[in-house]
């Protein structure tokens, strides 16, 4: 996926014209990519068993799931149909943006639930000047538009706890993002998203073609470490430095590829997407929750 900042330069510019909706714009950013954020952080702790928890991710990661969760924070806000339009819209775009990277076994799921192949425009490289330009671009936008947006927001907090049927809804959209995803696990498998199916079937894979975007490569061993904690012994011609690479190549054993074609990346992207997050979040505190609780302090004094 292009990086977090990427996102912001090439989505946010409407907020120019209406700084309210810069909220609702950044989150639309950022919401495909919270399911990947929490299985990173998840998969560390043992707690869940790593294939379950990839499905678990790439389910609330398709657009289906993205407008679950927009109709959900939608319905905690003043103009419920207009913010889930610029969430929805936003994850959409977010989506499309994504699919145009040239990355090898990754794509979206736009047509999720009815098919779970990925789709990839592959178009654009990953690793070029061009994204370091818009990655700049994007900093230097949400850097201009954060004061006038959140003057904006205070004016008129958009916030506002769902009562009735609005409340009843916001807990069904919720509960359908939180507890349907294991209804499709099947499908997926029967997809080989991501190479799931290839990757969990150890004893079928030989002789079998995978792709895998963004592993951890040691040089000391020649090994790929995949998302699993499993580490694939790799032959061919190989990089002398360890970091994150992209492979293509056909299993060999279950435990060794033939790599066929490898790209390693450079570490820019992933320092942009955590600098790009972080800044989304405080914006989020400060525009959504700060003005709002600044408001209701005035009032009891």
């Amino acid at each position: 996926m292009p990086n977090t900042l990427c996102h912001i330069a090439l989505q946010a510019p409407p907020a120019r014209q209406r700084p309210e909706y810069l909220p609702w714009i950044l989150l639309g950013c950022i919401l495909p990519d919270v399911p990947w954020i929490m299985l990173h952080l998840l998969l560390p702790t043992h707690l869940f068993e790593p294939f379950a928890l990839r499905f678990y991710a790439t389910a609330q990661a398709s657009f289906a799931y993205c407008l679950l969760i927009s109709a959900t924070l939608s319905l905690f806000t003043r103009h419920s149909g207009v913010v889930f339009a610029l969430l929805g819209g936003n994850c959409l775009f977010h989506l499309l943006l994504d699919s145009l990277q040239d990355k090898w076994g990754n794509g979206v799921n736009i047509l999720a639930p009815f098919d779970w192949h990925l789709f990839s425009l592959n178009l654009i490289s990953t690793d070029n000047y061009l994204t370091a330009v818009v990655t700049t671009c994007g900093l230097i936008l949400l850097t201009a538009l954060w004061g006038k947006s959140c003057a904006a927001l205070r004016q008129s907090p958009p916030l506002q706890l769902p009562r009735g049927k609005k409340a009843l809804f916001a807990l069904l959209f919720a509960a359908l993002y939180l507890f349907t995803p294991p209804l499709f696990y099947g499908e997926m498998d029967r997809a080989d998203t991501w190479n799931l199916h290839t990757v969990r079937l150890k004893a079928e894979r030989p002789g079998k073609a995978i792709s895998y975007d963004r592993g951890r490569y040691d040089a000391a061993t020649q090994t790929l470490q995949i998302f699993s904690g499993e580490k694939l012994h790799l032959e061919g011609k190989l990089p002398g430095e360890s970091g994150r690479v992209s492979i293509k190549g056909v299993f060999i054993s279950p435990e060794r590829v033939r790599v066929s074609a490898l790209h390693l990346h450079n570490s820019h992207r992933d320092r942009a997407s955590r600098l790009g997050i972080l800044l989304a979040c405080l914006f989020l505190c400060q525009s959504l929750f700060f003005p709002r609780l600044s408001r209701l302090w005035r009032h009891r004094i």
